[in-house]
């Protein structure tokens, strides 16, 4: 496809537009209007949205908050690395605790933090996205710990302080979605996971749900291989946007991806490939909530039915991929719309245990990573800082000072500006400050800009 690179030339001395296709002469625009630049800046913005069709469809994406905060000795640790002796288990137990209104703080690496336990008085990093609780119920942690006795726990002895702290609220309300009947569904891998978690979940067939009802009740909704299969109707695809939009989670697996690139058009392409192919795989680690892994980085992958293919969003981030058929299979993926997140899994997680059981793992942590995964917290106002420059916890923020006290009325003030200036940008206010400083030398100023279309 040909390209046309528009060069424009803003003169500000003189108010002058100038526009260059390829490498044609300039074209010179000569009528000078206030109002020119401000419509010239929009049809540069017209000319870039039709020029890059996949930025375009881009979505508005919100991260994941992080706050600093300080934790004191006698805080507990939940391991999510080697230290932890059930990985599994362990996060059936954070979705417990939250079950029973107890704040769940992760820390978000890398860099991953070195902490003083009794395990390890020395210092240990601790990697994976460990999970820690402070101003705890001691008594309600152990009667939840009687449920989950494989899971190990640490206690800090010394004080630390993190600025990737993502705090857990409440717990995830999940949604498994399939297209067979409910007896089909007992062997999905997800709900195998999360009754092996001892995660409360809901199911519901796909051509029974209620976009209105049942996607706004939960926080993680999970569309199970087959899905829709690329047969999702109109009101339930824009209800999976909106919903997204809104801040909730949606996972999609094997051929159920053939539904993402109607409802997000341009996110990345699907692939229908024979079943049990294997590739070496290459593990992305992005530094983000959904990524929080401490195992190998290479890992060995054995293919469903359809992959996706080669990211189209910016936003797409890769987090176990290979490079084949001239692109890039994505075997887990995960791009943010809205306030939500979309995850993908071209691969079945049971077939993997036969292949590499590292793979296996890792998808149990993936899944596992989601299942705790409810909105973050707010931010709060930053803690008040001590002479010894550590956060102060307990303590309020002390209210901003007063504003400076107005000017005299003898001093001339500016009290608004003119809507059509605003609009014009700065070429009238150049103009202006020509005509004031005549006893100024009139030396050009240029800009270039180069849109692609």
């Amino acid at each position: 496809m040909s390209r046309n690179v528009y060069n424009i030339v803003v003169d500000s001395n003189v108010g002058t537009l100038y526009m260059t296709l390829g490498k044609t002469k300039h074209k010179k625009i000569t009528k000078f209007l206030p109002i020119t630049l401000g419509i010239f800046i929009v049809m540069i913005l017209l000319i870039q949205i039709s020029a890059t069709p996949a930025q375009a469809a881009s979505p508005f994406i919100v991260r994941e908050q992080y706050e600093m905060i300080p934790f004191p000795a006698g805080a507990l640790v939940i391991p999510m690395d080697e230290k932890q002796n059930d990985i599994i288990k362990s996060f059936g137990l954070v979705h417990a605790l939250l079950r029973n209104d107890t704040l769940c703080y992760r820390l978000i690496g890398p860099p991953d933090t070195i902490i003083q336990t009794d395990e390890f008085p020395a210092g240990a990093n601790y990697s994976g996205g460990p999970i820690l609780l402070m101003d705890h119920n001691a008594s309600l942690v152990a009667d939840v710990m009687k449920k989950f006795p494989s899971v190990t726990l640490h206690s800090v002895t010394s004080v630390f302080v993190s600025d990737r702290v993502y705090i857990i609220e409440r717990a995830t309300n999940v949604l498994v979605v399939g297209r067979e009947d409910e007896d089909y569904m007992q062997h999905s891998f997800s709900k195998q996971l999360l009754q092996e978690m001892m995660i409360p979940y809901e199911s519901k067939q796909i051509w029974h749900l209620d976009p209105d009802v049942d996607l706004a009740d939960h926080d993680l909704i999970i569309i199970e291989n087959p899905g829709a299969n690329g047969d999702m109707n109109p009101d339930l695809m824009m209800g999976i946007k909106s919903a997204a939009s809104n801040g909730k989670n949606f996972v999609f697996i094997g051929k159920a991806m053939r539904d993402l690139p109607s409802i997000f058009p341009g996110c990345f392409g699907v692939m229908t490939l024979n079943e049990n192919i294997e590739f070496t795989a290459q593990f992305n680690h992005t530094g983000e909530l959904p990524t929080q892994y401490a195992g190998p980085t290479t890992v060995n992958v054995t293919t469903s039915n359809v992959v996706a293919m080669t990211p189209g969003y910016e936003g797409v981030k890769p987090v176990v991929y290979a490079d084949a058929y001239d692109s890039q299979i994505l075997f887990a993926s995960y791009f943010r719309y809205g306030k939500g997140m979309i995850e993908t899994f071209s691969f079945d997680p049971e077939d993997q245990l036969e292949v590499d059981r590292n793979m296996y793992d890792l998808a149990c942590i993936f899944y596992g990573n989601i299942f705790v995964q409810a909105p973050p917290a707010p931010l709060k106002s930053p803690m008040p800082i001590s002479p010894s420059a550590m956060p102060v916890p307990g303590l309020t923020v002390p209210p901003p000072p007063p504003p400076p006290p107005p000017p005299p009325p003898s001093v001339a003030m500016a009290t608004a500006i003119p809507a059509q200036y605003l609009f014009a940008g700065f070429a009238a206010i150049a103009f202006g400050d020509r005509i004031k400083n005549k006893s100024k030398s009139k030396t050009a100023v240029r800009q270039k800009i180069k849109i692609s279309s």
